[in-house]
């Protein structure tokens, strides 16, 4: 493990500066009196969750957190990080979601059940995956873990009270090495493996997290079901394993999300992950999403599939798959190929399949009844949903396990919980029995009646004295509750009826705000509507905003079925939907600042369901709703796919639209670019270059041409991408008035062609212009894109204090402006630059300073979830261990690169990638491997004109062939390497040297 000496540190008892860091205790050590004190602060700082009982214990976890921080971690402690009026549960989750490892404490409190240690566990098992870490601070015999971490060795410290007695010393001692052995585990390579890669499939597949869901459906408590589990298990343990698919199917309230949470939170040994389908959550009928999800917690549990995910070729490339193609590539194949021998047999749990349905279609049923049986028989799916139509035809292969709620076994169930819950009500009654036979036949044996039947009678609104108002049925409660809610006929049509059809037509839980300017009601009206929508339509927080939405889904299928709510209680869904349309119209046509965020992200696609391309059209244009840029810039093309192939058909038939066309046909070519469609990406350009025709559709025609030149940038048509870059430039300029930041957008990229072509004096002139038009036209991103292209060519120059100085004027503007994506490149530019410095300068810690940089890139990267700038900042801690002859840490921080999205578009960064593994093999002394791989990394950077790159394969080239008496060769490649170097300027030339010079006389040592 590599530490940081703290320079700053003194011995205690001496006061002398003469301190050294013993890797052994990971303790300061006093080279004067020997004393040793204080935590070494790691190089690689973590956040780690501590899940403890608030019992007699928490001394000890205290002293832990407090030496954690000495060692520079950030303990994520509750008690001093949740605020007074924080919701404590969801500030729990988050922290837990944040961190990068868990340390649990382990007591006879902490493992109560239930109890919140076991939550955070349960969490913490589905998020983290294996990254958990246990300590035992109460002996075994009064402890009970969970069963899904009791596979993990604890480390114990159970009798920490007897030693702390025993004196001072004996307790310090013991206490250090308990310590020592806590940071081994939690810093352990496998522990920050395991964290970077969970990092880098979070980002690759984007899951949708349901530890919020999974929390509301354990609240009201989990009573009977055994007979149900018991079946469960049976199926999951038969020897003959052909089916992969079980089938719970029961009818809406039989109490099917209550049992899928509880095997998912107390089955997490066999649970492998869990999808809660949501019929208000639009991404949980998204089949795509779907499959992401599963394959990400998945991920986190089985480390040999998660290593497989990581090295699919087209892990980057996912949004151009559609739904089948994505279960065979992240689910079937992969698991197919993981270790199987051996192996019990795990679960998938998907609830309320039935949910999933969008626009009369479920996707996700479909991949299920075609692709099941593609899994290994070591991994099968359990599956809720009710007896619908179209789910019992897809899955009329499988045999379903029916809730049926006229057994024994449900009665039961259903009787146990009526018992527990009613048991205050229930005493001492002689006709406690026959009352709850009549409950049972009132509501046809369902839990949801029962729940909702014992919450009017511990609310007062129902009374066991009184049975014959029970009501009939899941209908009979919705109805009684409707008749005593609005008893005013005339003012429900009036005032509840309408924003009740906005609550069921919203695409997610609807804020309340929206409704109060919907309707506009004042702020004393908004909550006098809300308390009459009761508990019915509960208002809950999501991410800083109170929101309603219906209780259950058979709610708001009740009242959307006139046949069954009746025309006095029945909503006009429809009318709903265009009405709320209407308004999210509204606002955003007349917002001078933000729109709301609901108006932001779902006014789109409320216009696509309606198909009212017209409006979509018009919304399009409306600037604070940011469509074009969501869709081209932040990961939301297919959304926008769907709507702009819409209007642009609708503009065609409508016709007269040239313009308008050929405009949009450009950001349909962005958004396919995106997506890896580039033949279809061109068909649309050239049908905006066809319609944008005449001197007032230069605009247009420059952004067309700007999109092609990058197409063919991509595919590494550097020539042909210029062309199309000087004639983009050329229309932005002939516009009327000039287009500054479309001109400042082609000189970029002219500018960043020639720097890739190391024709460094080209790059400064287009750069230097770039920044000018940038500034007219207040582009700031493309000024600071521009700046470090500056800065890398004049860097190449050897003009370092002019590169460092463009640098951090950039820097500047990120910040000013809060541009994160863009302040992660140029910290990673400046590290560059630093490196190359201090290693000019001769220094010999050269890369210590940009190692410290290189971190502070990963950090900004990580806030601001910027892959590309993360894998950079990862390769820049590389080769700093590699120029310091660490292969060890070499090999750790290389690990953490795994894949690249979109590839083509970042050649360069390959090309160092390629070169780093190489030097690795060269630095282990594996010279014919390394001889292999820098000739493949030589060919690849020549292929592509990177000759900076190829002047470091050539000198990684001549090491290995040095070093293996091969001198003829190793001349030739040294040769090359020069030739390559004096190409890119004398930077480069100086560099190489240097290299060629250590190769010689140091085995091991390759590039600089």
């Amino acid at each position: 493990m590599t530490v940081l000496t703290n320079d700053s540190a003194r011995c205690p008892q001496c006061q002398s500066d003469e301190i050294a860091d013993d890797p052994q205790s990971l303790r300061h050590f006093c080279q004067q009196c020997g004393c040793r004190f204080g935590w070494v602060k790691t190089h690689a700082p973590m956040r780690i969750f501590l899940s403890y009982g608030h019992d007699r214990n928490e001394e000890l976890v205290l002293r832990i957190r407090a030496d954690l921080e000495q060692r520079g971690h950030d303990a994520w402690f509750d008690k001093k990080e949740i605020k007074a009026g924080d919701d404590w549960r969801r500030s729990i989750t988050d922290g837990l979601t944040e961190s990068d490892g868990v340390l649990s404490f382990l007591s006879r409190h902490s493992t109560r059940d239930p109890g919140v240690c076991l939550d955070e566990i349960s969490i913490a098992v589905g998020v983290k995956g294996g990254n958990i870490q246990t300590v035992l601070v109460e002996s075994e015999h009064d402890v009970s873990p969970p069963q899904s971490i009791s596979h993990i060795q604890w480390l114990d410290m159970h009798d920490w009270l007897t030693q702390k007695t025993a004196g001072q010393d004996v307790w310090e001692g013991w206490y250090e090495e308990r310590f020592a052995e806590i940071l081994r585990v939690v810093e352990s390579d496998r522990s920050r493996r395991f964290e970077g890669e969970i990092r880098q499939l979070e980002e690759f597949l984007k899951p949708t997290m349901f530890e919020a869901r999974l929390a509301r459906l354990l609240e009201p408590g989990f009573v009977g079901r055994d007979w149900l589990l018991d079946a469960v298990e049976k199926w999951r343990t038969a020897p003959k394993r052909d089916s992969r698919l079980l089938w719970i199917t029961g009818p809406p309230g039989s109490g099917k999300s209550a049992f899928a949470a509880h095997l998912a939170h107390y089955g997490r040994d066999r649970v492998i992950a869990v999808q809660f389908c949501e019929f208000d959550k639009p991404e949980h009928g998204d089949g795509r999403r779907i499959v992401r999800t599963l394959a990400f917690q998945i991920a986190t549990r089985l480390p040999d599939y998660r290593k497989l995910l990581l090295t699919l070729p087209e892990i980057n490339e996912l949004d151009e798959k559609n739904p089948s193609e994505l279960f065979d590539y992240l689910l079937a194949r992969p698991l197919q190929l993981a270790i199987g021998g051996g192996r019990e047999r795990y679960l998938i749990v998907v609830d309320a399949l039935d949910e999933a349905n969008r626009n009369g279609r479920n996707e996700f049923v479909d991949l299920l009844a075609r692709h099941a049986d593609a899994l290994p028989k070591w991994v099968a799916f359990v599956v809720t949903s009710r007896p619908d139509p179209g789910i019992s035809t897809a899955l009329q292969g499988f045999e379903p396990l029916a809730l049926d709620t006229s057994t024994d076994e449900n009665r039961d169930d259903v009787r146990r919980y009526l018992r527990s819950h009613l048991e205050r009500f229930l005493q001492d009654r002689v006709d406690a029995e026959k009352l709850l036979d009549l409950i049972l036949e009132r509501g046809e044996a369902l839990f949801l009646y029962a729940e909702h039947f014992c919450r009017e009678v511990r609310d007062g609104r129902l009374s066991l004295d009184r049975p014959a108002e029970f009501p009939q049925g899941l209908g009979g409660i919705y109805r009684q509750y409707f008749q005593r809610q609005f008893p005013d006929a005339a003012e429900y049509d009036r005032k509840i009826r309408p924003a009740l059809a906005s609550v069921l037509a919203a695409n997610e839980p609807l804020p309340i705000q929206i409704l109060q300017d919907q309707f506009g009601w004042t702020h004393v009206e908004l909550w006098q509507h809300l308390e009459a929508f009761g508990s019915l339509f509960p208002v809950t927080s999501i991410t800083g905003a109170d929101v309603v939405t219906p209780y259950h889904k058979s709610l708001a299928d009740w009242l959307a079925d006139f046949s069954r709510a009746g025309s006095d209680y029945g909503v006009d869904v429809q009318a709903g939907a265009r009405e709320l349309t209407d308004h999210c119209l509204k606002v955003a046509r007349a917002a001078d600042g933000d729109v709301p965020p609901y108006v932001k992200r779902h006014t789109a696609s409320h216009l696509l369901s309606q198909e009212r391309w017209g409006d979509l059209d018009d919304a399009i244009s409306l600037p604070r709703l940011e469509l074009l840029k969501r869709w081209t810039a932040r990961g939301e093309q297919r959304e926008g796919e769907s709507c702009l192939r819409g209007t642009l058909a609708h503009l065609q038939r409508d016709g007269d639209h040239g313009q308008r066309v050929g405009l949009l046909s450009t950001q349909l070519a962005r958004v396919l670019t995106q997506l890896g469609r580039h033949d279809e990406a061109r068909a649309f350009l050239k049908q905006a270059l066809d319609c944008a025709t005449g001197v007032t559709r230069r605009s247009t025609q420059a952004i067309a041409w700007h999109e092609l030149g990058s197409l063919d940038f991509y595919a590494g048509q550097y020539r042909r991408a210029i062309r199309c870059y000087r004639r983009a430039l050329r229309l932005a300029r002939r516009a009327s008035p000039p287009d500054d930041a479309e001109a400042a957008a082609n000189l970029v990229g002219l500018a960043t062609i020639a720097r890739t072509r190391q024709q460094n004096s080209k790059a400064i002139r287009f750069a230097t212009e770039a920044i000018e038009h940038a500034e007219s036209g207040s582009d700031v991103r493309h000024n600071i894109a521009a700046r470090r292209i500056l800065a890398g060519s004049l860097r190449y120059q050897m003009k370092l204090d002019e590169a460092a100085s463009e640098l951090n004027a950039a820097r500047m503007l990120c910040v000013l402006h809060d541009l994160g994506f863009e302040q992660a490149a140029i910290e990673l530019a400046q590290a560059w630059l630093t490196y190359e410095a201090n290693l000019l300068e001769g220094r010999d810690d050269h890369a210590n300073a940009a190692e410290r940089l290189f971190v502070s890139a990963l950090e900004q990267a990580d806030q601001s979830a910027h892959l590309v700038s993360r894998v950079e900042a990862w390769l820049g801690l590389a080769w700093c261990c590699l120029v310091r002859l660490d292969a060890e840490g070499a090999a750790e921080r290389l690990g953490r690169i795994t894949a690249l999205p979109e590839a083509a578009k970042y050649r360069e960064l390959v090309a160092g990638i390629n070169i780093a593994r190489a030097s690795l093999d060269l630095l282990r002394l594996e010279y014919d491997v390394a001889q292999e791989h820098f000739r493949a990394a030589k060919a690849f950077a020549d292929t592509h004109e990177l000759h900076a790159f190829a002047a470091d394969a050539g000198v990684g080239l001549t090491a290995a062939l040095f070093h293996q008496g091969e001198d003829r060769d190793a001349r030739s490649a040294e040769r090359e390497a020069v030739k390559s170097a004096r190409r890119c300027g004398p930077l480069k030339s100086r560099l190489v040297a240097l290299g060629l010079n250590r190769a010689r006389t140091t085995p091991g040592a390759g590039p600089y």
